[in-house]
C-alpha cells in the first residue's frame, strides 16, 4: 500500500511538472510570499490591536533563528504587548528573554539581562496561572536575583510551579526544589511525607525533559528501596523509579535500576510486566482493529481520489483551447488541488498514526505507526512547495524528523 501511494502521488508530481514545462510555466505562476512589514509598521500594527495573536505573530519575524541577533532583541516589545493584552506563554517567554539573554530556543539574541524585569514578567505570569513562570520566579527570588533573596515568597511560587493537581504541566524544577526542601536539613520545616509527594510529583511529570525529573526520580527510589524517612519499603516502586531517571537522562539512575532488575526483583517485575501486557493487548486489540480497519479503508479512498484528480487533469487538457494561458491556469487549478489533496490525506493518516500508538499495544502501535509515518512522508514529499501550498503536513512531520 505504501508502494502505490508513493507511486500515485508521484504520478501527481510528474504530471504537474510536464504539463509545467509543456506550456513554459516560469516563476511568475508561483505567488510569491506577502513582505515582511517594516520594524514601524509591524509596532504600529500592535499597538493598535487587541487581539495577542497579531503581535504574537508579528514577533516571529524577529524571533527567527534566521534573523540576526540584532534583529531578535525587537521581538521582545511584541511579546511584552502580547503578554499585556493576556497571552500568557508570552509573558514567561518576555521573562525567560530577560532573565537568560534568549529568545525562547534561540540563544544568540544580544539581549541585555535584566532580572528584575524577568521576575515582572514570571510574576505576570505565574499569578495567571503559568507554571513555567512561577518556577522562573522561584528561582529568581530564592537566589536574589531580582532584588534581596525572599525565600518564602519563592517557596511560594514553587508550590504552584509544581502544580499538586496537574501532572502535565507541573514543572519538576519546582517540585525537586520542595522535596529537597522539606527533606531532612532541607530549608524548610522537614516533613518526610510531604518530601516524598514532591519528589515522586516530579518523578512523575510526563511533559518536560529537565534533568530535575532524573534526580527526584533517583530521590524517591533510593527512599523506597532503603525506607529513609519513614518511606514503606518497596523494591518494585524503587525499581520502576530508578528506570524512570535512567530514561531522563540521569547515568546514576541507570546504575540503579540495572542492580536492582539484576536480581529477585527485576524478574518479579518482568512476570507482573508480562502478564499485564497480554492481559492489556487482549482488552485494546478490538479497538485497534477497528483503527487499522478504517486505516485501510481511508487509503483505499485516497487511492480512488488520487486517480479522480488525474483523470481531470487529463480531461481538462484535452478540453483546453491550446493557449498557454488556458494550459497555466490548468497546471495552477492541478497543483492546487492535489496540494489540498495531499495535505488532508497526510493529516489524516498522522491522525491515525496517533490514535494508534495511544490506543493500541507497543507491538501493535509502532507496526502500525511505521506502515502511516512512512505513507504521510511519501504525501509530504509529493507536494508542490509552492509559497501558497499548505504547510500543517510539514511542520507536524519536521516536528516527529
Amino acid at each position: 500500500m505504501v508502494r502505490r501511494f508513493r507511486t500515485r502521488w508521484a504520478k501527481l508530481v510528474v504530471s504537474g511538472v510536464l504539463l509545467a514545462s509543456f506550456v513554459g510555466a516560469s516563476a511568475e505562476t508561483t505567488p510569491t510570499a506577502p513582505s515582511k512589514p517594516t520594524d514601524a509598521e509591524a509596532t504600529a500594527q500592535c499597538a493598535a490591536t487587541t487581539d495577542p495573536a497579531v503581535c504574537m505573530s508579528l514577533a516571529f519575524p524577529y524571533a527567527s533563528s534566521y534573523a540576526s541577533p540584532a534583529e531578535q532583541t525587537k521581538a521582545v516589545p511584541f511579546l511584552e504587548r502580547a503578554c499585556a493584552l493576556g497571552m500568557i506563554d508570552t509573558c514567561h517567554a518576555a521573562g525567560e528573554a530577560y532573565a537568560s539573554g534568549k529568545i525562547n530556543m534561540w540563544p544568540n539574541a544580544l539581549l541585555v539581562h535584566d532580572d528584575r524585569m524577568a521576575a515582572k514578567y514570571f510574576r505576570i505570569g505565574c499569578e495567571a496561572g503559568s507554571a513555567f513562570s512561577c518556577d522562573g520566579l522561584g528561582q529568581l527570588l530564592i537566589a536574589g536575583r531580582a532584588g534581596p533573596a525572599d525565600p518564602g515568597a519563592a517557596f511560594a511560587a514553587f508550590e504552584k510551579g509544581c502544580a499538586i493537581e496537574d501532572y502535565v504541566m507541573a514543572r519538576p524544577d519546582s517540585c525537586l526544589v520542595l522535596g529537597k526542601a522539606h527533606s531532612a536539613g532541607g530549608a524548610r520545616a522537614t516533613d518526610p511525607a510531604l518530601a516524598m509527594l514532591y519528589f515522586d510529583r516530579a518523578c512523575g511529570v510526563i511533559s518536560g525533559t529537565s534533568p530535575a525529573i532524573g534526580l527526584a526520580c533517583l530521590e524517591a527510589g533510593r527512599r523506597f528501596e532503603t525506607g529513609a524517612e519513614g518511606v514503606e519499603i518497596n523494591a518494585l516502586a524503587a525499581l520502576n523509579r530508578y528506570e524512570t531517571a535512567c530514561k531522563a537522562g540521569n547515568p546514576d539512575g541507570c546504575l540503579e535500576q540495572n542492580r536492582l532488575a539484576s536480581g529477585e526483583t527485576g524478574q518479579e517485575q518482568r512476570a507482573i510486566e508480562l502478564a499485564a501486557e497480554q492481559d492489556q493487548r487482549a482488552k485494546q486489540a478490538p479497538v485497534c482493529q477497528a483503527i487499522w480497519q478504517e486505516s485501510v479503508d481511508f487509503r483505499a479512498a485516497a487511492d480512488a481520489e488520487g486517480d479522480a484528480l488525474l483523470a481531470k487533469s487529463d480531461r481538462d487538457s484535452a478540453a483546453s483551447d491550446g493557449s498557454v494561458q488556458s494550459r497555466k491556469n490548468i497546471m495552477n487549478r492541478f497543483t492546487m488541488e492535489s496540494d489540498d489533496y495531499l495535505e488532508r490525506s497526510c493529516l489524516k493518516l498522522l491522525d491515525l498514526r496517533y490514535r494508534a500508538i495511544m490506543t493500541c499495544s507497543k507491538e501493535d502501535g509502532e507496526a502500525i505507526s511505521e506502515l502511516l509515518l512512512a505513507d504521510a512522508r511519501a504525501a509530504r514529499d509529493a507536494m508542490s512547495n509552492r509559497a501558497d501550498s499548505p504547510m500543517n503536513c510539514f511542520y507536524q512531520l519536521r516536528e516527529l524528523d
